[in-house]
């Protein structure tokens, strides 16, 4: 069986990172997911001050919410340390995933 789902740039980020959240029990929040997908749209890979002042703009949440939100992303193993910054980044294994514009996943019931 299978089934095809045809998804705008708008919403192809988010429609992604739900299923994503779902198969791999991540465990992310709404909002969680929102920002990474804002991230990805926006074409923010890694989070330092100048991006996180446009996702507080874009997202409209406050420096201090955004920043809570940041730091459970990176407890999660969402972001990761930008290796030789202070920065944060999506982990490559996320990026790769929603890189591709046809993403498949099997299931196999055992």
């Amino acid at each position: 069986m299978e089934y095809n789902l045809k998804l705008t740039k708008d919403n192809y980020h988010k429609a992604v990172l739900l299923m994503v959240n779902t198969i791999s029990q991540l465990g992310l929040t709404n909002l969680e997911i929102d920002i990474l997908a804002t991230m990805l749209k926006q074409g923010i890979i890694i989070v330092n001050t100048d991006t996180r002042e446009i996702l507080r703009k874009v997202l409209d949440k406050g420096k201090y919410t955004l920043n809570n939100y940041i730091i459970q992303l990176k407890d999660k193993g969402i972001l990761i340390e930008h290796v030789g910054t202070k920065s944060l980044e999506i982990n490559p294994n996320i990026v790769t995933a929603i890189k591709d514009s046809k993403t498949s996943f099997n299931l196999e019931l055992v």
